[in-house]
């Protein structure tokens, strides 16, 4: 929070998710831990991705596993 080239858009995701952590601990009384206390640039989007497929007009799933 305290790098200056942090765009404003992000600092302010970052200040929002602090107080709702913080709401959750003071009044929800969830466990303040490690969660949600760190940010990492991964320089991209999304970190995963979710691929659902089906056959042409079907409603039934294709399953695949690939282990990483």
């Amino acid at each position: 929070m305290d790098d200056p080239s942090i765009p404003g858009t992000l600092r302010a995701r970052m200040e929002s998710a602090s107080a709702i952590r913080q709401f959750a601990i003071d009044e929800l009384a969830l466990p303040d831990n490690n969660s949600y206390r760190s940010h990492v640039n991964v320089g991209r989007d999304a970190v995963t991705w979710a691929v659902f497929a089906a056959s042409e007009f079907s409603l039934t799933p294709r399953t695949w596993c690939f282990p990483v």
